[in-house]
């Protein structure tokens, strides 16, 4: 019996490190609303829990590229901090309408962001 219970500590005491997530990206998802030459920034925010640094390659996919810019195309984030990916939305003589697609993060970070991106002309657009 005591075999059994120490075996059982030295096992969680391995797999507990890798049950925690390796990261947290926020937010999931992005819905912006823009007028037309607006622009409009918003952050994604990465924390790495892990106990070394992780890398990702940072794209753009779906009709979204012609009016989404990044900051940055990689990222780097060291152990137990956190880092951001900047995009800017901007509404560049677009006509109305709604446009959608994905921010990728891949390498260390496997993560996919759907993005909706609404335009109007005029006053910005009410949530």
């Amino acid at each position: 019996m005591m075999v059994n219970i120490a075996l059982l500590l030295l096992l969680t005491a391995i797999v507990a490190p890798f049950a925690a997530a390796e990261y947290e990206i926020f937010p999931e998802s992005i819905h912006e609303r823009v007028k037309t030459y607006e622009l409009v920034e918003q952050i994604i925010s990465i924390k790495n829990n892990n106990a070394v640094p992780i890398t990702g390659a940072v794209t753009l996919e779906g009709n979204i590229s012609e009016f989404v810019t990044l900051e940055n195309t990689s990222t780097t984030i060291q152990p137990d901090s956190q880092g951001e990916i900047g995009l800017h939305f901007f509404g560049k003589g677009a006509s109305e309408g709604r446009y959608e697609g994905e921010l990728v993060i891949s390498g260390d970070i496997e993560k996919r962001i759907p993005i909706v991106f609404d335009t109007k002309e005029g006053d910005t657009v009410s949530a």
